[in-house]
Formats: structure tokens, sequence, C-alpha cells
């Protein structure tokens, strides 16, 4: 059996016939059903090669980040991403892991700074506000009195009043230069008058420029106290003990105490290696807690104490701190 189908073409004036079996058409259904049903196939295989695409290159990096933002708000700091995606999800991935471990080093340096301030207040508190102080001081007064010098008295009481007055009031850790700097006078002034004629005070002035500089407290009248001390214990009749300023960059502002007398190589090794080892001593307002303090409060490295020896051929220390913060 066949189908004929037929054309005419007028300008021939003929017919076409053409003769088409049956059988043939009954095939063309069965080789567009399998073409349906292969497309189909191919295009479930390709959505889900694609969904699976999709989900690896989105859901599955944002899920990472959600947890790990969730461990970071839980206080888990230091946590990181390993980048494993693509270009734009590794660059999210890096900065993450940066901010990530910037802040476990602020919480960390907080911390520290922290438990330096407190040990640095109490143990100045402690070397200060005691009985064999008071009683120094009050014996000076007394003889200043009895002697009818009330001008001197009257002198040593006003710095002595504003030196505890810096050291119980509380403000913070940060201060002016200026603040710091006046009271290490304060306590100088108070040692001259005590020790007069045993050491001879060259102090230069404090820079305008330099007055705001905001400093850590308690960092310069320790220095102060032991400068005078290891000044009277070298034997001489006038110790020379001097203070100075100087500009080191643009950046950074340096100040300087120095006594005469003389420092054994093995001493003075022994603090310059404490101070680059960041160690502890064993007084919690000793160099190296005033080193450290430094560092962390400027967040750099160029800050800090360093000890040399003095033209004058005692103990040089510099402090070395920014003009603004980092």
């Amino acid at each position: 059996r066949y189908l004929a189908v037929a054309c005419y073409s007028s300008q021939l004036q003929s017919t076409f016939v053409q003769l088409i079996p049956l059988e043939n058409l009954r095939t063309i259904p069965n080789h567009f059903r399998n073409f349906i049903l292969i497309y189909l196939s191919l295009f479930f295989l390709v959505s889900f090669a694609f969904a699976l695409f999709l989900y690896r290159l989105v859901k599955k990096p944002v899920n990472d980040f959600r947890e790990s933002f969730r461990s970071l708000g839980d206080g888990n700091f230091g946590i990181s991403i390993i980048p494993s995606y693509s270009y734009e999800y590794n660059e999210l991935a890096e900065n993450f892991n940066k901010m990530s471990s910037r802040l476990e080093h602020l919480v960390r340096e907080n911390f520290e700074q922290t438990i330096h301030i407190q040990a640095a207040e109490l143990k100045q508190l402690q070397a200060q506000i005691n009985p064999h102080f008071l009683y120094n001081s009050f014996i000076f007064i007394s003889n200043m009195i009895s002697t009818g010098d009330c001008r001197t008295a009257e002198e040593f009481l006003y710095h002595l009043s504003k030196y505890y007055e810096y050291l119980t009031r509380n403000t913070g850790d940060t201060v002016s230069l200026k603040e710091e700097y006046t009271h290490m006078l304060n306590y100088l002034s108070i040692q001259d008058m005590r020790f007069e004629g045993m050491f001879d005070l060259k102090i230069e002035e404090l820079p305008e420029s330099s007055q705001t500089i905001p400093v850590p407290r308690l960092i310069l009248q320790p220095l102060a106290e032991n400068i005078i001390r290891h000044g009277l214990d070298s034997g001489e009749e006038e110790a020379v003990i001097r203070i100075s300023t100087s500009v080191r960059s643009q950046s950074l502002f340096c100040l300087s105490i120095e006594n005469s007398g003389h420092i054994t190589e093995e001493a003075l090794h022994r603090i310059q290696r404490l101070l680059k080892e960041n160690g502890q001593s064993e007084s919690g307002i000793g160099m190296a807690n005033i080193n450290t303090r430094l560092k962390l409060y400027y967040h750099d490295d160029a800050c800090g104490l360093e000890a040399a020896r003095s033209v004058l051929g005692g103990l040089h220390v510099t402090v070395v701190i920014r003009r603004e913060k980092l």
C-alpha cells in the first residue's frame, strides 16, 4: 500500500506523482519520539549538572561564610576559611581571614595592654603610696617648717599634691605628653628638694608642637625614678641627670633620660636583652613593662624604649613614641 502525492505544473503541462510506502510513514513518529526522549534526558542531565555547579559556586560558599561569621560572632577569633572556589570567593576568603586574624590580634593586644596597665598602676601605687615614702615626705615638710622655711615647705606640698593627684585620678590610660611630662617634673622636683645638692638636673623644655601627643600613663616617672636611684648609687658627689627631646622622623618623637656615673657592660646588656625580648622584670613598672605597653599602645615595633651608654657615663634611656596612633 502506498500514499500517492500529485503535483501539477502549468509550465510543463504535466502532473508529477510520488508514491510513498505507508510503512515509511509509520516509522516517523517512532524517530520523533526517540528524539524527544533523548532531548529530555539531555535537558535533565544538563539541568542537574548546572544546579550542582550553582550550588557549589554560590550556595556552598555562602553557607561557609555564614557558618564562619556565626563562629566569629561567638568569639572564636582567628577562624579562617580555606580558599577553594572561584577567584571572587577566594578574594573574599582572604579578606575574611585577614579580618579574623586582625580581630584576634587586637583582642589579644587589648587584653595584654589592660593587664600591663593594671600591673603598672598597682605597682606604682604600692611603691609610692606607702608609709616609707609618706614618712620621708612628712619629715622633710616638718623640718622645713621647724626651721622657718615655710616657702620651701609650701612648694614641696604643691608638688607632692600634684604628684598624688595624677596617680590616683581615674581618667583612663591615655593622657597627653604634656601631662605625663609634668607628672615626671613634679616627681623630680620632690626628689631635688629632698636630696638637695646630691644631683644636678638639666631639663629641656618640652616642645609646644609635641605637647598634645597621646601617650600611655606612667611611662616617664618610673624611668626618672630608676635614673635617679642609679645616679645616687653611683657614689658621685653630684650626679648629673639630663632630660632632652629630639625628632627621629616625621612620625616618631624621642624623649631621652640619662645620668652620669658608671654602668657596667653586663648590666647594660641585660637591660638591652630584656627590652629586645619583651621580657618581664620583677617590677610591674619596670622598663620591660613600659616598653611592652608602648609597643601595644602604638601598634608599632619602632616605638618603645632603647637603652645605651650615656655620654655622661651612666645609662641613657630613649622613649620613642608616635606623633599619632596607627
